[in-house]
């Protein structure tokens, strides 16, 4: 159902729904009395403003006069209505609206510090306002009838403003044009109004808050709290993972520990490594740190042995930092280990939003440990001595570990991209690798998610099948046997995911359909006219072509505009060529001047050959007229008759022959 309000300036000047005319083609919309929607005197129409012209389940609105139409500022020839369109004629204004498919999301917004409000969106233009037409009515002083129009797409969300003087405020600047915009992110869309598109879950928790646009900041201490618990927790694990030493003790005294006798001092390091050794094999560091610092407060110690003692310190230190950083990371991916990873995610769907949240903040871990982990191994490295480090050689399996974790949920993201953008294919191909494989088959969502991309990535070949400029019909069958397969499959399915919406896939499927039938349409038409070659199919054909050629499915495709042009070029040679009679031409020559043709040359071909028809049928209804004046009165109806075969419509004889024969004198 498409209705219109028409604004004459600021004032309302009618109302009118397209399904109050179900039996006409078309609907003029002007000052003429004989218009479908007849404007008042006042407003001072055009004759006729525009002309709806009835297509399938879609309308078409041209000018009407030599008024030009606008849409978004933009002077157009014709253009395709649904709703949210707005077109301006002059000082009038048409506001369409009508049924949209629900997107389940919604506008929030509140006047001031008042109650808060919300309204559902659909998919397409959605109208916010005061006046009637609107989707989304805010009724408040000062907002008029439109002030914006919102467009929801798959997965996009823009604003347009709609009336002067009035912008949009986004992050405290005014802005100009289209305001794209994030879900959930708040805008002032005028003095004191503040909105937000949401989805139903973000929605119910808004408008349980004291604060609907900013319900987070209600509980910000608690969060706060929080975030200090859990850092202190973290920091605990964090340092319990080192020895089992206390901090600082010496574990000897100066007395026990080989004495320096001014030797080799390669003899006496190998002394004292008899004594460190197996408690570094303990992992007792700072044992050996604190027998390093009793000897270096000997007065006597020569300088190089010092600096020696120093830099075995700081790798002591390094390597301390790195093997406690380690066991606590290895005890963190025994918690978050695949399958107790698996199991804590059971019930949750793939690519669901709360599925994305967990990879997003699993992502940012196992980043920051890695990072972590790295630059403990640096540290290690400039410390030098790498050799005889058990903490870098334990880091090269626990690295690989973590790259695995990284590499699944990196994947996951990759994958939740393509989704976003339509590309089934991508995903699919990043879904089957086999060491993402490994770990998503532990999820009991795995089966339904691997079914839902095949399907996606089928449809989407399908859509891409059928927008290739060069489909033709010879390409039908193996269309039509995809959709069939692809139709069997989607009958089947009993549950769907959250990222896969049921009712957009089956419009998506169901907009293939109608692209195979229109071009089957198409074939079966050219066909009749190959066989026949009269002016009936012709004709037909003609008008096949031209209402596919006005659809958005076969805006590219060649075979539908050449042969749209073919057909159309056949028509005017079949007109000028004289080999059909009279009131056939006439009848052709009219239909082919109802079909908006945008070509100056055709435009020009047909002025020319409505002249040439109008004097050829002028010439013959002069000489019929002359006979029907001396015919006996039984002669006269069969004369009027045959007058009014050979008259174009819309002419004096046309008119004059419909009044004989209706009984007017």
């Amino acid at each position: 159902m498409l209705n219109c309000v028409i604004h004459y300036r600021d004032e309302q000047a009618a109302v009118f729904c397209l399904e109050d005319f179900p039996e006409l083609d078309s609907v003029n919309i002007g000052g003429d009395k004989r218009c479908e929607v007849c404007l008042a005197d006042k407003w001072n129409a055009a004759p006729v403003l525009v002309s709806l012209t009835r297509i399938d389940s879609e309308a078409v609105a041209v000018p009407g006069g030599e008024m030009p139409l606008e849409v978004d500022g933009k002077t157009v020839s014709s253009v395709r209505v649904v709703p949210g369109t707005i077109l301006k004629c002059g000082d009038f204004s048409l506001v369409f609206s009508g049924d949209l498919v629900d997107s389940g999301k919604l506008l929030l917004w509140r006047i001031g510090r008042g109650k808060a409000q919300y309204a559902s969106l659909g998919y397409g233009a959605n109208l916010i306002g005061s006046g009637s037409e609107c989707r989304c009515v805010i009724e408040a002083p000062g907002i008029p009838a439109l002030l914006a129009r919102c467009w929801i797409g798959q997965d996009s969300v823009s604003i347009d403003p709609m009336a002067a003087g009035h912008g949009i405020r986004l992050r405290g600047r005014r802005t100009e044009g289209t305001v794209h915009l994030e879900e959930g992110e708040v805008i002032e869309l005028a003095r004191g109004v503040q909105a937000a598109v949401l989805d139903k879950t973000r929605l119910d928790r808004a408008l349980k808050s004291p604060n609907p646009f900013y319900p987070e900041l209600v509980t910000w201490q608690f969060a706060v709290l929080g975030a200090m618990l859990l850092f202190v927790g973290a920091a605990f694990c964090y340092t319990s993972f080192g020895e089992a030493e206390e901090p600082g003790k010496a574990y000897r005294s100066v007395n026990s520990l080989p004495r320096y006798t001014g030797k080799g001092e390669d003899d006496y390091l190998k002394e004292l490594n008899a004594i460190w050794i197996p408690l570094l094999e303990q992992g007792k560091y700072k044992a050996v740190q604190a027998d390093l610092e009793l000897l270096m407060e000997n007065p006597k110690l020569p300088e190089t042995l010092r600096e020696r003692f120093t830099a075995m310190n700081q790798r002591l230190d390094a390597e301390r930092h790195g093997v406690r950083l380690a066991r606590y990371y290895r005890s963190k991916l025994e918690i978050y280990s695949p399958r107790a990873m698996a199991r804590h995610y059971q019930g949750i769907e793939i690519q669901s939003a709360r599925w994305n949240k967990g990879v997003e903040n699993n992502l940012a871990y196992w980043n920051a440990a890695h990072s972590h982990l790295k630059d403990a191994m640096n540290r290690r490295t400039e410390a030098g001595d790498t050799d005889h480090s058990p903490f870098l050689k334990e880091c090269v399996s626990l690295h690989e570990q973590i790259d695995g974790i990284l590499a699944f949920y990196r994947t996951n993201q990759d994958i939740a991209k393509a989704y976003a953008k339509g590309d089934f294919s991508l995903a699919l191909k990043l879904a089957e690798q086999p060491e993402f494989q490994k770990r998503l088959h532990l999820y009991q969502d795995c089966g339904r998610f691997m079914e839902e991309t095949k399907l996606g990535r089928d449809l989407h070949r399908l859509e891409m099948m059928s927008a290739d400029p060069r489909f033709s019909p010879a390409d039908l069958p193996e269309l039509a046997g995809s959709l069939k397969s692809l139709q069997e499959r989607v009958a089947k399915k009993k549950r769907w995911g959250s990222a896969f919406k049921e009712p957009e896939i089956r419009r998506r499927i169901a907009m293939l359909d109608k692209f195979a039938s229109g071009l089957s349409s198409a074939r079966q038409a050219e066909t009749a006219f190959l066989a026949k070659g009269d002016g009936d199919t012709l004709l037909s054909a003609r008008q096949v072509f031209w209402q596919l050629g006005l659809s958005p499915l076969f805006a590219e495709n060649r075979y539908v505009h050449e042969k749209g042009k073919m057909f159309s070029g056949r028509i005017l040679q079949a007109v000028e060529d004289e080999k059909l009679p009279l009131e056939e031409r006439g009848r052709l020559l009219a239909a082919e001047r109802s079909m908006l043709l945008d070509d100056q040359i055709f435009r020009s071909r047909l002025d020319a050959l409505k002249e040439k028809l109008e004097t050829e049928s002028n010439t013959l209804c002069d000489r019929l007229y002359a006979e029907w004046c001396k015919a006996a009165p039984a002669e006269k109806r069969a004369l009027a008759e045959k007058i009014l075969r050979k008259a174009l419509p819309d002419t004096a004889y046309h008119e004059w022959a419909e009044k004989q024969l209706s009984g007017h004198q």
